[in-house]
């Protein structure tokens, strides 16, 4: 799939839709109950997930390879105002951030990751 050319339109697929927020309504009793304050959501792509999210956890940073992607995700956070959220692209896997996170999530991303068991020790590592 050619990520940066499905970015515009990314958000418009309902089942996408609804898989971001059954997830993001998992998610919220788990940051509430363990009071998490920051996320990290990789492969991101256009925040669709994130967004649900900004009003649970104080700081979130959005992470993917695709500019297309990211770029969607930065023009959705300045139309929404949701100045918690911060943008990436970048492989954090070769180029890590150097910030620890309290929650760590990703949506339909690891199945594009080459090595998905390195990919966790370097989250967790």
């Amino acid at each position: 799939m050619r990520f940066d050319e499905a970015a515009a339109t990314w958000d418009e697929s309902p089942a996408r839709q609804e898989r971001c927020r059954t997830l993001a309504n998992e998610l919220i009793p788990i940051i509430q109950a363990n009071r998490l304050k920051t996320g990290l959501d990789f492969g991101a792509a256009t925040g669709l997930l994130s967004v649900y999210l900004t009003d649970c956890l104080e700081q979130i940073t959005l992470v993917d390879v695709s500019e297309g992607m990211i770029h969607e995700a930065r023009r959705k956070i300045e139309q929404l105002g949701a100045n918690n959220i911060e943008t990436f692209c970048q492989d954090i896997l070769s180029e890590p951030l150097d910030r620890q996170y309290g929650l760590l999530y990703t949506l339909m991303a690891l199945h594009h990751v080459k090595d998905v068991e390195g990919a966790l020790k370097a989250f967790y590592g």
